[in-house]
């Protein structure tokens, strides 16, 4: 039988970020581009929308920082259009990360406060967990220690809840290099 769209569509995102993670860029940009044309033909903007993020994170590992950047602005204005307020949160950390990599420091910080709040209102913890990771790594980069160990224990309270060890040790990493900036 056929698949549904939506289904579909997931399938088609899916199968791109395996690829990309499996080093074919190529056949990941271009599962990438079918998502997004059946996702614009078929006015699924939530989808499209993910389409948009992934490829912006494609793009990034590129080294096509803009138009990684044109990716996620995209992505932005199609999950707002659909009102999905999840991923919203998690395109914010997105746009938060290519910010940081960029050495922006201050639009990182502003994109990774929205999607802390957000994700925090949506009930979406483990993510809000992830964004108070890269917001402290943030901090801890631009020597705001203080708010940084603030933002780790935040993300640690989480992760312990919410049993993410794996999430959990990678906050006390952060700890360790926070505290090895301190001596």
């Amino acid at each position: 039988g056929s698949l549904s769209l939506s289904l579909r569509l997931a399938y088609l995102n899916a199968r791109g970020v395996l690829d990309f993670y499996l080093g074919n860029l190529e056949a990941s940009l271009k599962v990438f581009h079918e998502a997004q044309a059946q996702a614009l033909s078929g006015e699924d903007f939530s989808h499209l929308a993910v389409a948009f993020n992934n490829l912006g994170n494609l793009l990034l590992e590129s080294g096509e920082d803009e138009k990684a950047l044109i990716s996620y602005g995209q992505a932005l204005a199609f999950t707002r259009l659909s009102g999905d307020r999840i991923h919203e949160g998690m395109f914010l950390m997105s746009l938060g990360y290519y910010h940081h990599r960029r050495h922006h420091w201050m639009d990182a910080a502003q994109y990774y406060q929205q999607s802390i709040q957000i994700l925090g209102n949506v009930g979406q913890q483990s993510e809000k967990g992830r964004s108070l990771l890269n917001y402290s790594n943030l901090l801890i980069e631009c020597g705001d220690l203080d708010q940084a160990f603030q933002a780790l224990r935040e993300a640690q309270g989480i992760f312990k809840r919410r049993k993410l060890s794996y999430l959990a040790s990678y906050s006390l990493l952060l700890e360790d290099r926070k505290s090895t900036r301190l001596n």
